[in-house]
């Protein structure tokens, strides 16, 4: 029997095919959205905190590893952490995704346009209710 090399981040290896199974494999669109994160944690770490990692992650309540990711833009970040990131600092999670986010101007949701649901391929819409 050979040697097995240990898997890292829940993967299971198989040595002589180098196959991964398990491995998370990110999207171009989760990669885009990281990055978006990481810049904007940049922009409002900068403006907002004069902490250093550790302190602030402790007043967040995040382990200081979660600044480092969140910096780095290489990991998956969960909405939970990014929802408490944004509450830390008076915003909302959805504000801290959007591109170019500037902390003294945050993007505002209009409330006046009425939401429709985005058409899927090969769904039918559901049919619209008459008052009568």
């Amino acid at each position: 029997m050979g040697h097995r090399q240990r898997p890292t981040h829940g993967a299971i290896s198989d040595p002589q095919s180098g196959h991964e199974y398990g491995k998370k494999i990110r999207t171009k669109r989760q990669v885009e959205l990281s990055a978006v994160l990481a810049a904007n944690w940049a922009r409002l770490h900068a403006a907002r905190s004069g902490l250093a990692d550790k302190p602030l992650a402790d007043a967040m309540g995040v382990g200081h590893g979660t600044i480092a990711r969140l910096r780095a833009g290489s990991h998956a970040t969960t909405i939970d952490t990014v929802a408490t990131v944004a509450e830390h600092f008076g915003f909302e999670a959805w504000q801290l995704l959007v591109p170019d986010f500037d902390p003294d101007a945050p993007p505002v949701l209009d409330t006046e346009t009425r939401a429709r649901p985005i058409p899927t391929p090969g769904r039918k819409r559901p049919k619209e209710k008459v008052n009568a």
